[in-house]
């Protein structure tokens, strides 16, 4: 679908239902349609919604990312129909919109969103200025109509007007792009989301600082800030990636997106995983090192465990878990068996991630600073992960792994087109990879089940290694046991992708 180069956008199509509580109506096939452009220091956004109710509700950005703020800079202009403009009532508590549209073919909101200066860490996720242009996570971004109105959603526009000199980045499947007829100092993107999960789960940048690496397995685009080796960081981005494709199937396509800090700014290292792309976070002249090798395995897993894979609202957090410590310890795995790391570099991870949950599970009562509480699940999330794998392997007469579970997740989101997971799933589809009454199962019932503490000397040490604890001078430290099978080479070797399911 492409998106054609119109001074409005009227020739969205009209959808059939005029009930938000219509479910059974077919899907609505561009009856949202989106406009993004600059205006002096905001960014403009229309939309409209074709076929609405006699009286429709929008809602403002919620909570994301640990902040429920993100509507404070939404400011609303106006609300029209093809009649003019009409009356709109903001609950800014409720982060509500209330449009009377009467009966009308279409109805457009009108909104700016300040652009916040960047190379703050409270603004890491807001909208944000590079230069002339800007930086934006959909999810802080967008107004979105009432749930049950984007039930009925697909293949929503979203139309990008930026100046001709202008690079454009984004993780929406982009349709179309072309000079503007009207402005020929304009240049106008059409990217088309399958659904609203694609909508928001996207980043968007737009300026004149940008270098676009296009080749095989992934698009990466780097800030002209970035002035570290990016064959080399484009090189582990391709080679994890394509790692990726052949163990969980392929993605429709991957954008990288590597940020760097004004002159003068330093962060350490971070990043964030979006549907069919990521975003890192490097300083200016960050070495491709094992920390950001780390990095890119963790976020780039994200688009399979996190954006394919989906935890229901309520089931997020006592899943994360899942979500950010089984993502890790896939990571730390795709890098031993693509010779990246070193069987030594990943020990020391583990130990690290040791010290860290013995420390935040230490006896009742320890205080947890706000850094342990955000680290706690992925540290155990990643123990349970090595629990399991070593579980699975070690049943008589299997050959599943790890891997063969998330497959098991991924295949259920195939059967079931949408689905998302919580605990009975992800338990679900374990079972049906595991033997009956298998050592798997067990560790399921104590670590995740029950939420026994895990005793990580005695798991390290049926993998083969010794758990040193840190002290004073000393960091932790896995020693391989000589008298022992070492297992936990097993876990690091090479993967069995030629028994694969083509997915």
């Amino acid at each position: 679908m492409c998106i054609r180069d119109r001074g409005s956008p009227e020739h969205v199509g009209a959808a059939s239902s005029r009930s938000e509580d219509d479910s059974s109506a077919p899907r609505r096939r561009g009856a949202l349609w989106y406009r993004l452009s600059m205006e002096g220091t905001s960014l403009r956004v229309r939309l409209r919604l074709a076929s609405p109710p006699e009286r429709v509700s929008f809602f403002l950005p919620g909570t994301w990312a640990g902040r429920d703020d993100h509507h404070a800079a939404i400011t609303l202009r106006r609300a029209r129909t093809p009649k003019g403009d009409r009356s709109f009532t903001l609950h800014r508590a409720e982060r509500r919109v209330d449009v009377d549209v009467g009966e009308a073919p279409w109805v457009e909101l009108s909104y700016d969103v300040a652009l916040a200066e960047r190379d703050s860490d409270r603004e890491r996720f807001s909208p944000q200025r590079v230069g002339a242009g800007y930086f934006a996570y959909a999810t802080t971004l967008l107004i979105l109509p009432s749930a049950r109105v984007c039930e009925m959603l697909a293949d929503i526009p979203i139309e990008v007007r930026v100046p001709h000199t202008f690079k454009i980045a984004s993780n929406w499947p982009l349709a179309h792009d072309s000079r503007s007829r009207t402005n020929p100092e304009e240049h106008v993107f059409g990217f088309v989301a399958p659904d609203v999960a694609s909508l928001r789960d996207a980043f968007v940048t737009a300026h004149d600082r940008l270098d676009v690496d296009e080749g095989a397995g992934a698009t990466i685009v780097y800030e002209r800030a970035f002035d570290g080796d990016r064959a080399e960081l484009s090189g582990a981005i391709r080679k994890i990636v394509a790692h990726y494709e052949r163990l969980f199937g392929p993605q429709r396509a991957v954008t990288a997106l590597v940020r760097a800090p004004h002159e003068g700014k330093a962060r350490t290292l971070w990043g964030t995983g979006r549907r069919e792309g990521f975003v890192l976070e490097l300083t200016r002249d960050a070495p491709v090192d094992v920390h950001t090798k780390i990095l890119i395995a963790h976020e780039a897993f994200h688009l399979w465990n996190g954006h394919q894979l989906v935890p229901t609202p309520e089931a997020s957090a006592r899943t994360q878990w899942f979500k950010e410590g089984v993502t890790q310890y896939v990571a730390l795995n795709a890098l031993a068996r693509l010779g990246v790391l070193s069987e030594r570099d990943v020990l020391d991870e583990w130990a690290r991630v040791a010290a860290r949950y013995a420390r935040a599970t230490r006896g009742e009562g320890v205080l947890l600073d706000a850094l342990m509480r955000e680290q706690l699940p992925y540290d155990r999330g990643l123990l349970i992960a090595l629990a399991l794998d070593l579980a699975l392997r070690q049943d008589p007469g299997s050959e599943a792994t790890l891997d063969d579970w998330i497959l098991a997740m991924l295949e259920d989101l195939d059967a079931d087109a949408g689905a998302r997971y919580g605990e009975d799933e992800l338990r679900d589809a374990l079972v049906r990879v595991a033997p009956a009454g298998s050592r798997a199962e067990s560790v399921w019932a104590a670590a995740v089940e029950r939420g026994d503490a895990l005793d990580v000397p005695a798991l390290f040490e049926s993998l083969g290694l010794h758990y040193l604890p840190p002290a004073s001078e000393r960091p932790p430290r896995l020693i391989p046991l000589e008298d022992r099978r070492a297992l936990f080479r097993s876990l690091l070797g090479a993967a069995s992708e030629e028994r694969r399911p083509a997915h």
